[in-house]
């Protein structure tokens, strides 16, 4: 049996297509069950799945209130939350309804605007898991729709990240040390993206799940840390590719700027508690983001001119 969890924030059409097809792309040997968790405060997603289908329930838990759908050989469960979680606890929060409902060994965190490039075989992925004991997450290879790709990562340091990246939007000849590291074959890595990671149940439930620290963004290298100090690791997968259209919900949400400021946010986080970072680095990265973003928005104004 296997869970994939899903995060909607007023995207519950594109989410619902995404069960479909997720559905069409399985290989109709195990059982599935989504958990679509709603973000969204003045969301219709409820109204909207009762029409789409017929046959349902609605049952109570510790919770809270959910509702379960039938469709085909699947299980859709959708919970409105009344309020916006973000990332990692609304994700928490799938993780302990699945566990309630269903204790499926193997979850998938999964974002809705993912295309399935060839079927999802559930057996293989527990093979990977019964060959590499020590990995909790996996990750496959992740294309976005411009052919950049997006797996897998690896360690970086704090100077790099936090300082050295935004002077590389602001003057595009600086070289900065990414943290990306492809590889033409499956291998262990740091941190792969949380917009489809497989994930062991046991595993991630043994670290008490995501960091809810943070709201948006750095999630995955603070799994990849609380990971690591229990002797797990992440494995990257090349023969299992998908697409991503990237940043949808994102999108939505928030504006380019602010996004820009929950993600260093949640870096400065993740730097300070799980990599050691001193409190000179992140008050010198705290200046040189806000002195970057004022330069870049007079660079953008000098474009627009």
């Amino acid at each position: 049996m296997l869970s994939i969890i899903i995060i909607d924030y007023d995207s519950i059409e594109t989410t619902v297509d995404y069960i479909r097809h997720f559905i069409d792309m399985s290989d109709k040997s195990t059982q599935l069950h989504f958990i679509v968790v709603d973000n969204y405060i003045n969301s219709n997603a409820e109204k909207f799945l009762k029409k789409q289908f017929q046959k349902y329930t609605i049952e109570g838990c510790e919770l809270g209130r959910v509702l379960i759908i039938e469709h085909m050989d699947a299980k859709i469960v959708y919970h409105y939350t009344g309020e916006n979680l973000g990332f990692a606890k609304g994700n928490n929060r799938g993780f302990r309804i699945q566990k309630i409902l269903f204790n499926d060994p193997i979850v998938i965190f999964s974002n809705s605007d993912i295309k399935l490039l060839k079927p999802f075989n559930t057996k293989e992925f527990n093979q990977l898991f019964l060959h590499y004991p020590d990995v909790a997450v996996i990750g496959p290879e992740v294309i976005r729709i411009d052919g950049i790709k997006q797996n897998p990562h690896k360690k970086v340091s704090a100077w790099n990240r936090l300082i050295r990246y935004y002077w590389q939007m602001l003057i595009p000849f600086i070289k900065v040390s990414g943290d990306y590291d492809y590889s033409e074959s499956n291998k262990i890595c740091y941190w792969v993206s949380g917009c489809f990671m497989i994930v062991s149940a046991n595993k991630f439930d043994d670290v008490q799940g995501f960091d809810e620290g943070t709201f948006l963004y750095g999630e995955e290298m603070i799994l990849a840390e609380r990971l690591a100090k229990r002797g797990y690791k992440e494995l990257f997968v090349k023969d299992y590719s998908i697409i991503h259209e990237t940043g949808g919900t994102v999108k939505r949400f928030k504006s380019k700027e602010t996004s820009e400021k929950i993600c260093f946010d949640s870096l400065c986080y993740y730097f300070s508690k799980y990599r050691s970072a001193s409190k000179i680095i992140i008050w010198i990265a705290r200046i040189n983001f806000i002195v970057c973003k004022y330069l870049l928005r007079a660079k953008y104004k000098i474009y627009k001119k």
